[in-house]
């Protein structure tokens, strides 16, 4: 079987330029403000440390086969005396459910924290100080 080359087909060229493009963006939005930007790093690094926080409010998964003798059931059983079934499989699913969630939302906040690097070594932070953004966007890469 003889292999086809793939030839791309010629395209016209679009109906607006890089200079209408940017025209059309307002101008503030072209406006660097070491406040604004300020604020989103920080707010990043919140929301991550408020994850890592609520991560360790989660407890283990059972390895073993589902009993009440998982901390959070136990302490639930406390609450909800007049609780007539076992909740121990209730909590051990929230708990299979809890820690992808929290996986995908760390995730999530810490691509926000990488894209603020990767801005850093772009030099696009108001910033003058080549060595300021260089330690800022080390640290924000964790490295």
């Amino acid at each position: 079987m003889a292999v086809q080359e793939f030839k791309r087909v010629p395209t016209a060229s679009p109906p607006f330029t890089v200079g209408s493009l940017r025209k059309a963006i307002p101008a503030h939005c072209w406006e660097r403000s070491l406040l604004t930007s300020s604020k989103y790093l920080v707010c990043d690094l919140a929301m991550a440390a408020g994850l890592y926080y609520f991560s360790t409010l989660i407890p283990s998964a059972p390895a073993g086969p589902v009993s009440r003798q998982i901390p959070s059931a136990a302490t639930l059983a406390l609450l909800l005396p007049q609780c007539r079934f076992d909740i121990a499989p209730v909590v051990a699913a929230l708990q299979y459910a809890l820690w992808p969630a929290y996986w995908w939302l760390q995730g999530v906040v810490c691509t926000g924290l990488w894209v603020i690097a990767h801005e850093c070594g772009h030099q696009a932070r108001p910033l003058e100080c080549s060595s300021c953004l260089h330690a800022i966007g080390n640290a924000c890469s964790a490295r």
